[in-house]
């Protein structure tokens, strides 16, 4: 209200949804649909601001703009272990992942000589990978309930809106180089 605008009540819904409870991705998203619609400052009339794509190029601007802080991560991981990059299609839930579930889906994309055991001890070994190479604590394996958690909804969401991030696993799984 302090700019004396308001947003459409589908556009405040898709907002809050996309941040996954992550007040700072919602401060983001508005900010940039403001810049994106050039409102800088109080408004003499109250502006309504409704989707018209501004919601997906807040999302990618703002995707695009986040990337490199993963882009080491996303190598590190791929150095760890080997993917086709697919899991882009995957959501993980907040409630995390059980690893049968993990497990499930590296074979229905095609991943048909993995083990479970392999998965398991891949999944154990992510946050370790992380912290061995002075990385953020961006995933999490709970042991107890064999469940797998992407802790930092930031990078969940440049995984969504810039998925050809993990173009950087295929890469370096191909020949150790990072794309340009």
């Amino acid at each position: 209200m302090a700019l004396n605008l308001s947003f459409h009540t589908d556009l405040k819904k898709r907002i809050i949804l996309e941040a996954t409870g992550s007040g700072s991705i919602v401060q983001n998203i508005c900010q940039r649909i403001c810049m994106i619609k050039r409102v800088y400052n109080t408004q003499v009339d109250n502006v309504f601001i409704n989707n018209n794509g501004v919601f997906e190029t807040a999302c990618t601007d703002i995707a695009n703009e986040s990337k490199s802080f993963y882009e080491k991560a996303f190598v590190e991981i791929a150095k760890g272990g080997r993917s086709d990059g697919s899991t882009a299609e995957n959501d993980i839930p907040q409630t995390g992942l059980k690893n049968t579930d993990v497990f499930h889906q590296l074979q229905a994309m095609g991943h048909g000589r993995i083990d479970q055991s392999t998965v398991t001890a891949g999944l154990k070994y992510l946050p370790t990978l992380l912290k061995k190479n002075n990385l953020p604590t961006l995933v999490d394996y709970d042991e107890s309930g064999k469940t797998f958690f992407l802790l930092d909804n930031y990078m969940k969401f440049v995984m969504k809106w810039v998925p050809e991030t993990l173009n950087l696993i295929q890469a370096q799984e191909g020949d150790g180089s990072m794309p340009s």
